[in-house]
């Protein structure tokens, strides 16, 4: 709950930025000092030929959807040990706000699909064989809402009715540090294929997907 970036931190992102097999690199953050360490040392190692400045994004930011009163509820529970419980403690609250400063999970969710959607429409800007990823590094009660509402979403669309803690329990749980959640546009022939890789798991998407979860109505910004 720290605003620094541990050394173990340092480590592991470092270790992480020589996975990195892009040409051209771009990353986004949240205002956090953390966050924005966590791509520097990234960037110190990763192998891109290109890389761009980085910025900070308001919807990667945790002050957007929640309230002093609530990080104090999380934060006592990762001190009493509940880590899980404290991370998918936002989805008990799929549609309904836990206060009136906090966000639900479907904002949450929303805001970062429409990041997301922002990214999907940069491919006009890009020749078709240009391999490009953009880094967004943000936090796990921000992202737990979004990546569970996708598998949700999946799973309703196979027939499948679950919740979103469901959804997020049947991969493995929260988030855990830089645990990667990647979405991958790719043209192949002209026929462009949009995949989410998740957990060791690929799940085709229909970009039509990431439009509902968008069109969800989204926290005032803060």
């Amino acid at each position: 709950m720290e605003d620094i970036l541990t050394e173990k931190g340092k480590e592991d992102s470092r270790a992480f930025g020589q996975q990195v097999k892009f040409e051209r690199l771009g990353a986004r953050h949240s205002g956090t000092n953390r966050t924005k360490e966590t791509i520097d040392e990234i960037y110190s190692t990763a192998p891109s030929q290109v890389r761009f400045s980085t910025r900070v994004k308001k919807p990667l930011h945790f002050n957007n959807y929640f309230s002093s009163e609530y990080l104090e509820k999380i934060r006592g529970l990762i001190l009493e040990g509940k880590r899980e419980e404290a991370a998918l403690y936002q989805l008990n609250h799929e549609t309904d706000r836990p206060d009136s400063g906090t966000a639900s999970a479907r904002e949450t969710a929303a805001a970062v699909a429409t990041l997301l959607k922002h990214y999907l429409g940069m491919e006009k800007h890009f020749k078709p064989d240009t391999k490009l990823a953009i880094l967004n590094v943000s936090h796990d009660f921000v992202l737990t809402p979004f990546i569970a509402e996708v598998l949700r979403k999946i799973s309703e669309k196979e027939g499948e009715q679950v919740s979103l803690k469901e959804a997020i329990a049947m991969t493995g749980g929260s988030l855990r540090p830089l645990e990667e959640i990647r979405f991958s546009m790719v043209e192949d022939e002209s026929k462009k294929s949009l995949k989410v890789f998740f957990r060791g798991e690929e799940y085709p998407l229909d970009r039509k997907l990431i439009d509902e979860i968008s069109d969800y109505e989204q926290p005032e910004e803060k």
